[in-house]
């Protein structure tokens, strides 16, 4: 239960214990203002839809999209349990020209190389900067690259594209450091420029880093953020492999039953610039900078484990740092990964923390982690730009799945409350604040203090951030450029949308200064924001407008419009200051890697590699595949087994038995006595993709069969076995499964636990309806493509109604068509049954199964 909000005079109170703040000699010494941000998160392409995101309280959670790996397939190889994430679509887009890259490195760079680069210009360009003002080589300012990033699994990715004869040498030259340095690079920028690890804490820590450097006067701007993006499944393999990754779709952070966090992807920068110096500058400061801070937890009980002294540590001193009360913060968003008990040890920390501090009312608390997952690099500046959207807009969001809380948080007596609603965000005095933490899995920890920035006193109505300029008399040339046509109207039609909240000085000075001077340009000469629109709009729609100059020879034209559209060049706005105005878009160009072309080999031009694949199963003397299987007394191998070593060698030969199809499968000899060894052989395709294979125990073909591809290989995996469990109860009643199994071994069938997976049977008329699962802790992970046993449970079933009569009556034999005797050729699609959900409804018609008991 959370604790009711105290009263407001709670929060204004003097602390009850001693605090004594770093003394500031002026209001604006050690602030650090961010004056430009962008990002693409999942759900998201840009922050307007980020915040419409969090405000309207969703998340985009689904599954490893096909284009990056089946997960499927994974799994069956031990790539880990997890399948639900929050990804970023169109990771292959990019625009190589734009950036003075070629196409080849384009498609051989790290994807997170291009997407952070893309945010880099867009951030910049929000905050009204453009490669020519940025250029050291040209005397522009020192301006600093700092980049979090965690994984770098686009090195397996194109390692195994190279195995697989992709013609991609350069891909070892892959870096993390590229991250920052290409950014460096593209942008010709002269400050530091260094890639940051410290697992889930480095963006965080790349903007202490960054702050460090303007306050240290080694930068006089810098951009700080962090990028993540899931190329390779042994990503996924690796954190399941610890245990992080919930098993369901949800971050429940702080919520009741969170098991852990479901990963995702984005990228998000900041550019900063100390607040002293971008007041004088004239820039757009969407949020002010106060402290940051770094600590290690040191030695605990793990290596994953964290220290709430050491995190609680860390808050309190860059609250210190911050130089401001305590109490007036108003908001933390928590690193909050959503365990059951990691999320106590976090707001422990919290609570110590503000308890020192004299915090006594209500703090707010939550984590994006429940909106689009735990981004690891990219964790903590998605927090900060929360935090920060959150300033902008004056309102909290909802923390997701946190309805019930986790009842171990122990909030009971502590200033925390998690934040489970949309509401206003109102404070009785002063500028609203916020922290964020972030903290790695070894131990490294971030935290930052940030506030609102006010150009007015507080207490006014509210504010029109964006409007500063004093207004230039006479009409104002607004410059206009992009890379094509299209794009030129495109960023016409964008600018309309938004020359009502800026003056008319402030956007022809942001575009002067803070655009690039593309070939297709245009021009407005323009006396306020209504005439403005008009020609934007008529720009847009490619029609004709008095204040729109086009062509360079327009007669009776401005000579200054002329002049830019002409060759780019005009005389710089009299007054203004930069504002964000919306981003030049990209034009968006598949990068992928060439195709094979050449041999590996020095001497050989091609080669062809046998895809046939034999496998083996070595099954002991007390294998339970066979000892719980029992017919007549005699322990045997039961049919069920046989599609499954299929799939393997299906896999082992990088074919998708999910999208595969068995044909005509038989069983001629059962498989008799332990130990033995089983051995499926797969053989050449045809032309059709099409497979013969045989399964043998020693010299005894025991099944046999063909495979095909899928009728649609593309697309979702659609089973031929639909589960309705919603029906189960209607269709089985009070259905109990000891009578199923007695009928069995009326007939001479003993299943052991392993293949007592039918839970609930009923018969109704021809039709036999059963609940199947398999035992408990029996494949947790889900790793079998079609479980022997769930397939063999399937096969109980459908066997259900020839025991109808006694035990005189004919029995099922192992390949045995019921009605006719000869042997069965019902064909077993792949993926026809689910083990992730390992229970289900099975409807079989008892005239046409076969059994494989």
């Amino acid at each position: 239960m959370v604790p009711a909000p105290a009263p407001r005079t709670a929060v204004t109170a003097a602390p009850a214990r001693a605090w004594r703040p770093v003394p500031a000699p002026a209001a604006d010494a050690g602030a650090v203002a961010v004056v430009g941000l962008a990002g693409r998160y999942p759900g998201a392409a840009d922050l307007d839809a980020f915040w419409d995101l969090l405000a309207s309280g969703r998340t985009p959670v689904r599954e490893v999209p096909a284009e990056r790996w089946d997960w499927r397939t994974a799994r069956t190889r031990g790539g880990g349990y997890a399948r639900w994430g929050c990804f970023l679509d169109g990771i292959d887009a990019f625009e190589p020209a734009l950036f003075r890259i070629g196409p080849r490195d384009a498609a051989l760079m790290d994807p997170q190389e291009r997407l952070f680069l893309e945010v880099a210009r867009e951030a910049f360009e929000t905050a009204g900067y453009a490669r020519h003002t940025l250029a050291g080589t040209h005397g522009g300012p020192r301006v600093g690259v700092f980049a979090g990033v965690t994984a770098n699994s686009h090195l397996l990715a194109q390692r195994d594209a190279r195995a697989a004869g992709a013609d991609n040498p350069e891909y070892a030259v892959t870096a993390a450091a590229s991250v920052a340095n290409r950014v460096s690079h593209a942008f010709d920028l002269s400050g530091p420029s260094l890639t940051v690890d410290t697992m889930c804490s480095s963006s965080l820590t790349a903007l202490h880093l960054a702050c460090r450097a303007l306050l240290d006067d080694e930068a006089d701007l810098a951009l700080a953020g962090g990028v993540n993006l899931y190329l390779h499944p042994d990503r996924f393999a690796g954190l399941c492999a610890l245990g992080m990754p919930s098993r369901g779709d949800r971050t429940r952070a702080f919520g009741a039953g969170g098991d852990g966090f479901v990963p995702g992807e984005g990228a998000g920068a900041v550019v900063l610039k100390r607040l002293d110096r971008a007041r004088a500058d004239g820039d757009t400061v969407h949020a002010v900078i106060r402290a940051t801070g770094l600590n290690h937890g040191g030695g605990t009980g793990g290596y994953t484990v964290p220290n709430p002294r050491a995190q609680a540590a860390l808050i309190e001193a860059t609250l210190r740092r911050a130089g401001t009360d305590p109490w007036t913060v108003g908001y933390v968003e928590a690193h909050g990964t959503g365990t059951e008990l990691g999320d106590p040890v976090e707001l422990r920390a919290l609570a110590l923390a503000f308890e020192e501090a004299g915090r006594a009312g209500p703090v707010r608390v939550g984590s994006v982690k429940s909106n689009i997952g735990h981004g690891e690099a990219a964790a903590g500046i998605a927090g900060l730009t929360k935090a920060i959207l959150q300033l902008r807009h004056r309102q909290l969001v909802p923390t997701l799945h946190a309805e019930r809380l986790n009842p171990k948080l122990g909030l009971e007596g502590t200033a925390l409350r998690v934040q489970t609603s949309a509401e206003p965000w109102t404070v009785p005095d002063g500028p609203r604040r916020a922290a964020v933490s972030s903290f790695g899995a070894g131990g490294a920890n971030a935290h930052v203090v940030l506030e609102e920035y006010l150009e007015e006193p507080s207490g006014t109505a509210d504010p029109a951030p964006y409007r500063g300029a004093v207004p230039v008399p006479g009409p104002v040339l607004v410059p206009l450029s992009a890379p094509d046509p299209d794009r030129l109207r495109t960023v016409a039609r964008n600018l309309a949308r938004v020359a009502g909240d800026f003056a008319l000085a402030d956007i022809a000075y942001t575009l002067h200064t803070g655009r690039d001077r593309f070939a297709h340009r245009a021009a407005v000469v323009a006396r306020d924001e209504a005439g403005l629109r008009a020609a934007l709009l008529a720009l847009a729609d490619g029609t004709a407008h008095p204040a729109l100059v086009t062509d360079a020879g327009q007669d009776g034209a401005d000579p200054d419009a002329r002049a830019w559209v002409a060759g780019g060049d005009c005389p710089a706005p009299a007054g203004g200051r930069r504002v964000p105005l919306p981003v030049t878009p990209f034009a968006r160009e598949r990068c992928a890697p060439p195709d094979a072309t050449t041999s590996p080999l020095p001497l050989t031009d091609t080669v062809h590699t046998p895809a046939s694949r034999t496998v083996t199963a070595r099954l002991g003397a007390a294998s339970r595949w066979v000892a719980d299987h029992v017919v007549d007394g005699q322990p045997l191998l039961p049919g069920a087994f046989h599609p499954e070593l299929v799939h393997e060698a299906l896999l082992s030969a990088d074919e998708n038995p999910y999208r595969t199809v068995i044909h005509d499968l038989l069983w001629p000899r059962p498989a008799a006595g332990l130990p033995m060894e089983v051995r499926t052989e797969l053989g050449e395709p045809d032309e059709r993709g099409a497979r013969r294979f045989t399964t043998a125990v020693g010299d005894t073909v025991v099944a046999q069969g063909r495979t095909e591809p899928a009728a649609s290989p593309a697309g979702p995996v659609r089973p031929l076995l639909v589960y309705r469990p919603d029906d189960l109860d209607t269709h089985l009643g009070d259905a109990e499964p000891g009578p199923f199994y007695e009928a069995f071994a009326a007939h001479g069938f003993a299943y052991g636990p392993l293949y007592r997976t039918v839970l609930r049977a009923v018969v109704h008329g021809e039709e036999v309806t059963a609940e199947l699962r398999l035992p408990e802790g029996e494949d947790p992970d889900g790793r079998h493509v079609l479980h022997p046993a769930l397939f063999d449970g399937a096969c109980q079933t459908a066997a259900r109604l020839l025991l109808a009569d006694g035990p005189g009556a004919p029995r099922p034999g192992c390949g045995r068509s019921p009605s006719t005797g000869s042997p069965s050729t019902h064909p077993s699609p792949a993926g026809s049954t689910s083990t992730r959900d390992a229970s289900g409804t099975t409807n079989a018609p008892a005239s046409t199964s076969s059994t494989c008991g």
